[in-house]
């Protein structure tokens, strides 16, 4: 009887561990990222489009302006961005 006891108190401290867990390794994901360098004629949708795959392409638009601090879309030759590894 003491045994089923142990079990289920080591399975609920390992449910309250994920629960507290999982938040912050998933944030720590969000806030990885890989830089490119704008070229003359970039956009943010082609570059977006170019370093991610399958996502919302406006989603991932939003998400680097947000990421960059950017005041909206526009960006200048030689300029680095950050693009998040979380959309890769």
């Amino acid at each position: 009887m003491k045994s089923g006891k142990t079990i289920l108190w080591v399975l609920l401290i390992i449910m309250v561990l994920s629960l507290i867990l999982k938040p912050a390794l998933d944030n720590s994901k969000e806030n990885r990222f890989t830089e490119v360098v704008v070229l003359p004629g970039d956009t943010l949708w082609d570059i977006s489009r170019d370093n991610v795959n399958g996502e919302n392409i406006q989603k991932v638009v939003s998400r680097i302006i947000k990421m960059n601090n950017l005041d909206g879309p526009n960006i200048y030759p030689g300029q680095k961005l950050r693009i998040p590894l979380s959309f890769r």
